[in-house]
Parts: C-alpha cells; structure tokens; sequence
C-alpha cells in the first residue's frame, strides 16, 4: 500500500435510495456490501467525499457517519468573485478598475440585488451569485472598441459609455429573471436610481446602446418590416418584434461567449422559437443539434444522442463532426421525472451538470473518462408545475438565465395582425380592414376566457395560452375570397374558429360554459364589429350551435376548399362515405358510428 491519500468524490443531491447502501463503506471498518453479498473492503488511504447542495433525503444515520463543513453562502457573498473579476480584467488600470468597484458596490448591483429580493418575483429564482457571474461575463463580452469602449482612444466618451454598457447587461442579467410585475418595478427603481434613459422609453428592457449616437435607443426603432411569402407555412411565420429582436442580441451574446443559456417563460411565449431562430443564423463553422426532454428521458440516452454526433479526435477527446462548434438545443429542460418522491434527482440533468463542469463523462462500456470538446448547451423549459420540476440549483447556475416574458396586448396584436392582414388583402375593400379588428377581438375574448373558464379538478383541462389565439388566426388563413365574400361570412368564420378553438373544449353541466361562451362572443361582436351574434347568424341553419365550417365537402377539387356547410344531407352522405371506405381499409378495426 502507498501512503498517498485517496479521495472518491460524489457530487450531485444525495439520493435516499443510494445513500443508505453507503453506510457500511461510511463506518470504520470501510466495507462495501453487494446486493449479491460480495464484500469489498476498502484500503486504509482510501476517502469518500461528498459535494452536495442539502442533506434533505440524508437519514441521521448517513450524517452522523461523516464530517459536515458548511459553506455558508451568505457570509461569503458574490463579493469576492467580483473583485477577482475585476482584478483580471482591469487590473491594469487603476483608475478604471475604481470605476467599475462604483458600478458594482455604490451605485447599481449592490441596490437593485436588495431591493429585487424583497420587492420581485422570479418564476425560476436565480442565486445572487448566479446573477454576478452572468453579469462579469456578459459586460466581458460587450466591453470591445467595436461598442464605442476605448480608453486610449477616446478618454472622455469611455466612462459614460462603459456606464450605459454596464447597466445594458444589469438589466439583462442581474434584472432578467423577473416576471412582467417585477420588470415594471424594477423599471421605476432604475429610473431613481439614475435618470439616463430616454423619457418615452416605456421601459429601460426597451432599450439598448446605440454605439453610433453614444446614448439609448428604443428597439423598437430597430425591428425591420415583414409580409408573409405567398404558400409559406403558418409554423414559419415568425413575425420580428421587439421581444425577438432584443432576445436575439441577449441570446447571441451569450453564445457567442460560449456561456451556456437557459431561456424560461410560460407555455407560448415563444421561447423555442426563438432560440430556433439563433440556430437558424449561426455561422457555417457551427453546428446544432435539438433534443426535446420527457418525463421518460434517461441519462444514458441523453449521453447516447450528444454522441451521435460527435467523432473521436484523439484518445479520450471527441467532439463535433467536421471540426465545428456544436450548439445543443435542449427543450422542455426539466421535465425529466425525478428519481423518487423524497430526491431531487434527475439523472440527464445531473449529467448535464457533470459535462458543465468536468469537460466530459464516463464512457459507460469502458468506464474511462472521454472529454466533449467545443461543444455547449442551449436550454429552454417552463416554470415549474404539474409534470416540471424544480431543477437543482447547483445545475441551473451553470447557465445565464432569461425570463422571457409575455408580450405585451399591442405587440400581440401586431404580430398576428401581420399574418392576417396580408391574406385579407385578396378579399374583396369591406373585408380588407377588418384584419386588425379581428386580431384585437380575438385576444380580449381569448383574456376573458383565462379569466372566467378557470380550471378545476373536472375541468382540469381548461388550460389556454397564447397558443390558442394563433390557433384561430390559422384557421382563418384557410378561407378564400370567393366562399367568404361578406364580413358577416367571415365574421362567421370567426365565430366558428373560436368556438372549434375555446368552446369544444366545455364541459355540458349546469353551468353551461359553452352557452355562456356564446353570449361572451356575441359581447365581443358588439364591441369590435357592431353586431351580436344574432345578427350574424340570420341564415344558420342553428343559431344555438352556430356555423359549422368543413374542408371534406368538395371531393376531387385542388387545395381542399374551406366552406361553410348549407347541404346537411349532402354532409350526412359525405360523412357516411367517409365512414366506410375507412371499414373498408384492412387491418383497421371497424367503426360504427
């Protein structure tokens, strides 16, 4: 035996379904028991090691067994990271080093860090520490010559610039967490704080440092144009807006940083899409690969895709094809089950977390340690609930975290506005305007819905989100200008889409939410059109039930026409038809309806 010293390390949450087996290996006699009763002792030099976030699943029986040194987090603080950061970066010159300690300690971080605790929410909370590292990184990365940062060039311009930069990626950092209610107040407090933005700015996360003018500009003066191309696919439209725009410098920042990026926000806000975006646009040195998580996602799976596409460049170090950079796209981040009902264990999120941090992973056929090599991770997941965990904290400071948010109702409107607008143009001058109003009619039905059909454990799946609302818009893009050539037709339309959308979805008890869906309709039709549901259903052959719009009527037509049905004995016969030639189809198992 050497006399060195030999340390196992166990880093992640202690699992309760393991940790008990170690017990054995815990006491003095140092033995490691099987489940098939082998016995292995280890040697005398030999030490566990353990690096864990809590002892929550931990029995007294495992703690008494080790000896605890607790590093607490609040005694230590983000200070010290911060005055080595700055130590390394602008520890040449000491004028502009004193600057940035003002910045940090005096006038910005310090207060918006106290007052973000006490004052704000944050669907995903982020440590303090997690915030600073985000922010050290992200001003690292801006603080270039290309930004108008140039000391020896231009003394005078550098310290109101670098100021203007530095609160840029506070907000976008330290302040990125939040929800909407926290950004309005997090907005006042800045403004006390120092009165630099621009006065019509309806918020300082609207904007950003025009290197050109030295000084703040909205984003909105950046957001370019867009039409739909003719036949392009309702999933391809991604209308520019001042949320996609500002979250695209956010987001290529940080790639460009190689710092890993976890987007979080609410079902429908387009967090996927958006990052999809930044995918879409990288350079030809890059590559990307998009995995979407499950409940049933295993860790050696996980490990299993990332090195599909790797190949091996030498050893024990493998990396992208073809000598790229490789973007991971992960979606629905934590939805992977935990272990059990007491651990916060997700296996491919600790897998994750030991790539992050180590380099690289065990080969699990060899058990050697391989290293990954250029590549990193893009995240993207909702807050925690029903099926989402909460992710280890230790695992989510890894990543620079960024709330996206709902946009805003005139942003909403805009975005499907654009969309539809286009497809009117081809109807006939009383149709042509009505794009914007059908828009601005669909999103307040769609807020009064969240807010009068709530979910409950019968109607637990009374869950809607933006998703519906664009749901709508893309079952009016099927109408064409010769079918639906009145605005009562295409109110009809409307009408027959919100219910297909939010109606059919209504539990028929004694509250009568489709019924009561009816008149909240025929309010909206008031509000936006001047007429009631009454007025628009003259002709409907059941004004209760309201129209009934197909695409199966015509049969041997190109491009399947979307109409509405005023032969019900011809649709009886079609549905009919329709029904038996699928009896008819083998190994299909017969309907009778």
């Amino acid at each position: 035996e050497k006399p060195d010293e030999n340390w196992i390390m166990f880093d992640g949450p202690v699992d309760a379904l393991w940790i008990e087996s170690m017990n054995s290996v815990m006491d003095d006699n140092k033995i490691l028991t099987l489940i098939n009763g082998d016995r292995i002792p280890l040697t005398g030099p030999m030490s566990l090691v353990f690096e864990v976030e809590d002892l929550r699943v931990a029995s007294p029986a495992t703690v008494s067994r080790a000896g605890m040194i607790y590093i607490d987090v609040t005694a230590m603080g983000w200070t010290p990271y911060v005055q080595s950061w700055l130590t390394r970066v602008f520890g040449h010159d000491e004028e502009v080093l004193a600057f940035h300690k003002t910045l940090f300690f005096d006038k910005y971080v310090a207060k918006v860090l106290e007052y973000k605790e006490i004052n704000c929410k944050e669907p995903v909370p982020i440590e303090p520490i997690n915030a600073i590292v985000s922010l050290c990184l992200m001003y690292e990365t801006l603080h270039t010559k290309e930004n108008g940062l140039d000391k020896e060039g231009n003394a005078t311009a550098y310290y109101p610039m670098a100021e203007k930069w530095f609160v840029f990626c506070m907000i976008w950092s330290v302040m990125a967490a939040v929800d909407e209610g926290g950004r309005k107040k997090l907005d006042v407090f800045l403004r006390d704080l120092e009165a630099q933005f621009p006065p019509a700015a309806p918020s300082v996360y609207d904007c950003f440092v025009d290197v050109k003018k030295g000084d703040w500009e909205l984003w909105e003066s950046i957001v370019p144009s867009w039409r739909p191309r003719p036949g392009m696919a309702f999933s391809k439209m991604i209308v520019p807006t001042v949320d996609t725009v500002r979250n695209y410098f956010v987001f290529n920042t940080c790639v460009g940083r190689k710092r890993h990026l976890l987007a979080v926000g609410d079902t429908g806000v387009g967090k996927t899409v958006q990052v999809q975006g930044l995918l879409d646009k990288l350079p030809e040195t890059h590559s990307n690969l998009v995995v979407n998580f499950s409940a049933t996602t295993r860790s050696d799976t996980t490990q299993g895709i990332i090195e599909g596409v790797m190949e091996k460049r030498s050893k024990d170090k493998f990396g992208p094809m073809g000598g790229k950079q490789l973007v991971v796209l992960i979606d629905d981040f934590n939805m992977p089950k935990i272990s059990s009902f007491e651990s916060p264990f997700q296996p491919p999120l600790e897998l994750i977390r030991l790539w992050l941090d180590n380099g690289g992973w065990y080969d699990r056929q060899k058990c050697a340690w391989r290293y990954i090599l250029d590549t990193q991770l893009v995240a993207a997941m909702a807050p925690p609930s029903g099926g989402r965990a909460v992710i280890c904290n230790r695992t989510q400071a890894r990543f620079h975290l960024v709330n996206c948010t709902v946009p805003s109702e005139a942003q909403i409107i805009k975005i499907f506005e654009s969309i539809l607008a286009p497809k009117l143009q081809d109807f006939n001058a009383e149709i042509r305007p009505m794009g914007k109003q059908f828009c601005a009619a669909t999103f307040s039905l769609y807020t009064d819905v969240i807010a009068k059909y709530l979910p409950t454990p019968i109607k637990h799946h009374y869950q809607f989100n933006i998703r519906d609302v664009a749901k709508v818009v893309q079952g009016m893009l099927q109408a064409d200008a010769v079918r639906f050539d009145t605005p009562e037709g295409m109110m009809r339309l409307w009408a027959h889409e919100c219910q297909r959308v939010f109606s059919a979805r209504f539990v028929v008890d004694g509250l009568q939410d489709p019924k009561t869906f009816i008149e909240l309709l025929s309010s909206k039709l008031k509000d936006f059109f001047e007429t009631d549901w009454r007025g628009i259903m003259g002709d409907v052959d059941d004004d209760e039930y309201g129209p009934m719009i197909v695409s199966f009527m015509e049969e041997g037509v190109e491009g399947v026409p979307y109409e509405e049905v005023t032969d019900f004995p011809k649709l009886k016969q079609r549905l009919e038809d329709k029904l038996e030639d699928y009896n008819l189809e083998p190994k299909l198992l017969s309907m009778s309806l």
